[in-house]
């Protein structure tokens, strides 16, 4: 009878709407203790979802330090961009994407919509170990992908194979997940509210100018380059940029 309740609860799940709060933490120990904190949002249903991240809000960031946040202040320097932000749209039946990225042309154009639509295959293992979270029980899993470990915690409670940012393919919703470029500097998502919400938030059409992911990548590497030279020439110490964007493997300009 229980196992029977369980079945049609799961059903009841799966064939909602779901709002899923994450909060994007990004540790950057070496960086002088810069740690930031980022709310994320992802609707999703059993066809499709939608990921928005980096929202821009009254033209100021809602990346802001952990320390300014914990004391309510959410939105944190000036800075080019809209309220829809990145946009990533998942179609979860033909494993396909849409995706609205930042652009290193902020000024012009601080957006492209990327011509890529396949979305990265992440060869899970699972591994058996578990702990709650927000109420549901979570496994752990563990793959690569550009070159980073990635660690996540999944609920089969929620049978939906999805997840924060492009992570997708456990048996269940992902709810927390550790990205790790080094061991002093890593990137976690962790879910904080789950709630059932009657449809996806209306986005407008995505209009910005198309360009494809290998385009994006060099654009990228070229401004965190020239940015490493300028650094360099006015810095008296030791200088280390890195380029972070789990789209691309990790580049680390660092002086001797």
């Amino acid at each position: 009878m229980l196992f029977g309740l369980v079945i049609i609860l799961q059903n009841q799940i799966t064939s909602q709407t779901l709002k899923i709060d994450y909060h994007k933490i990004d540790f950057r120990e070496y960086d002088g203790g810069k740690n930031t904190i980022n709310p994320t949002e992802l609707y999703l249903s059993a066809k499709e979802s939608y990921f928005l991240e980096d929202q821009v809000i009254d033209g100021r960031t809602t990346n802001v330090p952990i320390d300014a946040y914990n004391k309510g202040n959410y939105l944190g320097a000036k800075i080019a961009g809209d309220s829809k932000g990145k946009i990533i749209i998942k179609d979860l039946t033909k494993n396909q994407f849409l995706q609205r990225k930042n652009s290193v042309n902020h000024k012009e154009f601080p957006y492209r919509k990327v011509t890529d639509s396949i979305l990265p295959k992440f060869d899970w293992k699972l591994i058996n170990e578990n702990k709650t979270i927000l109420g549901y029980s979570a496994q752990k899993a563990e793959t690569t992908h550009n070159d980073r470990k990635i660690t996540a915690w999944f609920s089969s409670q929620l049978a939906f194979s999805d997840g924060p940012w492009k992570f997708h393919g456990l048996p269940g919703l992902i709810l927390e997940v550790k990205i790790e470029f080094e061991p002093m500097q890593y990137m976690v998502y962790e879910a904080i509210k789950i709630s059932p919400t009657a449809a996806f938030p209306q986005i407008p059409e995505i209009t910005d100018p198309e360009e494809q992911l290998s385009q994006i990548e060099r654009e990228y590497y070229n401004k965190a380059k020239n940015n490493f030279k300028y650094f360099r020439t006015i810095s008296k110490g030791q200088l280390k940029l890195r380029l972070d964007d789990l789209d691309f493997k990790p580049i680390l300009f660092e002086t001797n």
